[in-house]
Formats: C-alpha cells, sequence, structure tokens
C-alpha cells in the first residue's frame, strides 16, 4: 500500500502536494482535513474505514452517518445510532455542546478531547475523541474519531490497523518560550533536520512566518490537545512541507508544552483521482492524529523531561520506555504493540545504548536520578 513511513527525509523533497479539498481548492477547506463533501460520499468513505469508530454529525448535535466500528464501540445497531444525541452517546454533556460550538463558531479547526462514551448494557469507556468542522452538502456539522485511551498509543502493526503506520509522528518537549528542549528522532523524516539540530531551536522559529501567529494562538490553556491540520515547516533547503501539529500543556504549569508533529498521509501516497478514496484518506488522517494526541501524553512523564538522551530515541522507543517505567513486562510490552518480543529487546538495546547502561535494572536506577545541570 504505498510506499511505508520509513522513507528517508530526502523522499520528502520529491513527495506530491497534499490533495486540494474534495470539491473545492480553497486552503482553508483542506486545512479542516475533511472540509466540503457530499453526503452520499462521506457514507460511501465512512463505509470503507473499519477503524477508527467515526461519526458524522450535524449542526443540532444529532448523529447523521456512522460506520460500523462506532457501532460495535457503543453497542448500537447502526440504523438506531443514526438520529441519536451526541450527548446521549458521550459526556459529560456539557464538555461535549461546547465542543461542538467551539467548531461552529471557528475557534478551532480542530479539537482532541478525553471523554467518557457510554455503551449500551456494559461500563462506560474512556476515550480520546478528535473532532473535525465538515460541510455536508452544504450544511455545517462536524466528524469524529472516537479511540479507546487504552489503544491511542500504540505504535505498532495490528494487521487490522496497519495504517495507523503509515506516516510518521515525532514527539517532543518546549519550554515556556517555545523553544525546543527534546524531541523524538521521527523529526528528520518531517523536516530534514535531525533531534540534535532542532533541540535549542525555537519551534515557531521553523515554521513558515506566514504562520507563526496561527501557532502561538493554538497554545493551549487546558489538559486537552489542541490541533493545527496543516503547518507549513521551512526545510534546510528553503522548501516547505505541511504537517498537522498538537499541542497539549506539560503538567506543571507555565513549564511549557508538549507537541506532536504528524506526517500527512497526502503527502506520503500518490494523490488520489477517486473523491471516496481521497476522503477515505483524510478520515484515516484524523484517525493518525488521534494515535498522535495519546502519544503525546507519553511526554508527560518527568523523566522525559529530566534526561537528554530522551532525544536520541524514536517515538516508538518512548513508548516502550514508558511502558517499562509503568513496570510492564517484555511479552506485555509486546503484545500490546503488536510486535514481537525480540523487535522489543532490540528496542531497548538501543535505550540501553543511548543511556550507558547494560540492563534493565540499570536504566531503572539512572532514569530515578534527579535532572543534571
Amino acid at each position: 500500500m504505498g510506499q511505508p513511513a520509513s522513507a528517508g527525509a530526502g523522499s520528502l523533497k520529491r513527495r506530491t502536494p497534499p490533495s486540494p479539498s474534495l470539491v473545492a481548492s480553497q486552503d482553508a477547506a483542506d486545512r479542516g482535513a475533511v472540509g466540503k463533501v457530499a453526503e452520499a460520499e462521506l457514507t460511501q468513505a465512512l463505509q470503507e474505514v473499519n477503524f477508527p469508530p467515526l461519526i458524522a454529525w450535524d449542526r443540532s448535535g444529532k448523529v447523521r452517518l456512522a460506520n460500523e466500528a462506532a457501532a460495535e464501540m457503543l453497542g448500537i445497531p447502526l440504523d438506531e445510532l443514526v438520529g441519536t444525541s451526541l450527548t446521549d452517546l458521550a459526556g459529560p454533556p456539557r464538555d461535549v455542546e461546547h465542543t461542538m460550538a467551539d467548531l461552529a463558531e471557528g475557534r478551532f479547526v480542530g479539537v482532541h478531547t478525553h471523554r467518557l462514551v457510554h455503551v449500551r448494557g456494559g461500563e462506560d469507556r474512556a476515550v480520546l475523541a478528535t473532532s473535525r468542522a465538515v460541510e455536508v452538502d452544504g450544511r455545517w456539522g462536524g466528524v469524529t474519531a472516537f479511540v479507546s485511551e487504552a489503544e491511542t498509543g500504540r505504535l505498532g502493526r495490528d494487521p487490522l490497523k496497519t495504517w495507523l503506520d503509515l506516516v510518521p509522528v515525532a514527539v517532543g518537549l518546549t519550554d515556556r518560550n517555545w523553544i525546543v528542549e527534546t524531541v523524538s528522532t521521527e523529526i528528520a523524516e518531517l523536516i530534514d533536520r535531525t533531534s540534535s539540530e532542532v533541540r535549542g531551536t525555537s519551534l515557531l522559529g521553523l515554521v513558515d512566518p506566514e504562520q507563526v501567529d496561527e501557532l502561538r494562538g493554538a497554545r493551549p490553556d487546558v489538559d486537552q490537545p489542541r490541533s493545527i491540520p496543516q503547518v507549513r515547516f521551512v526545510l534546510p533547503d528553503g522548501g516547505e512541507v505541511a504537517v498537522c501539529v498538537l499541542l497539549a500543556p506539560r503538567p506543571e504549569p507555565g513549564t511549557g508544552m508538549r507537541f506532536a508533529l504528524v506526517g500527512r498521509i497526502e503527502s506520503y501516497f500518490p494523490q488520489q483521482h477517486n473523491r471516496v478514496a481521497d476522503l477515505e484518506l483524510r478520515l484515516r488522517r484524523i484517525g493518525a492524529e488521534v494515535r498522535a494526541a495519546g502519544l503525546i501524553d507519553t511526554a508527560a512523564s518527568s523523566t522525559f523531561q529530566d534526561h537528554p538522551e530522551i532525544g536520541d530515541l524514536s517515538s516508538r522507543q518512548w513508548e516502550i520506555l514508558s511502558r517499562l517505567l509503568d513496570g510492564e513486562r517484555v511479552p506485555t510490552i509486546a503484545k500490546e504493540l503488536f510486535i514481537s518480543q525480540s523487535t522489543v529487546r532490540n528496542h531497548l538495546s538501543m535505550i540501553f545504548q543511548r543511556f550507558g547502561v547494560h540492563s534493565q535494572a540499570e536504566l531503572l536506577e539512572k532514569l530515578r536520578e534527579p535532572r543534571r545541570g
């Protein structure tokens, strides 16, 4: 299915431009990830996406369309799900209403929120919800993807969810002045700069000057990721590349931000000439952003703030290390990330090398050391 995410940074310069909006070429429409679309096309695209659970809703907050994954997650037959109010499916109700209002009034182009969805005949389920404004047949509404919080950070290749690894995701931390303190190694695949080159640089200084104010204005003041679907980063050769940027505050007030940069699926695969296939890619991009939003929770750990060696690790290694710190053993980590135990051990060997240790016990002891300098 096209070129995998392991393609090097050099390939980025030869990527095809992002696809235009489904029914218009306006940049503003494309930035919302879904934009304007015909209901028949959205219906067909939803049927083709079996993960994540997706719901399309109208201005009144009623479900207009959904995929089978959403019906299965909620324990509601698909024909019953259509017409149900979002506030009856997820809560807290007031927060759901605020999200819809934020999107309707154009305050945000994308909103990532933690929600509890109500499972019929079962217990409420904690999920990360990612919502986008969308215009369906000229009527305003939205599309929301729901992913269990237990799944948001998965970096492996579940056979049913291989698209999760189609694009690189870099995660990192900035201080209160936007200076990058650490970032995972995938940054090189995204903007042609290594993590060591980016550390100590202003995140704002890496983007197109015309978008600096937009990025600065998206700085989050609550513990929910904010999303800017298309931010142009300037490459060393003077070119530009568009990525999705997610921002969330660090746990300690006033200390800076956690961020994730997500490659745009359209930039890594040939432009789709079929409008439904194009829309399907856009829906899948929302799923990739959900994963990234869950992954930046990993960066909330004080461990990732206190040890500069973290910047020499990939986001996959961040996830493995985070799970190791939570007390998980290799077999459990392998199962949860859908990778082999030998792959986990290979990553651990790389982590040991970066930290200058030779065992898990030495690593854990070193990670308990206080901040240097």
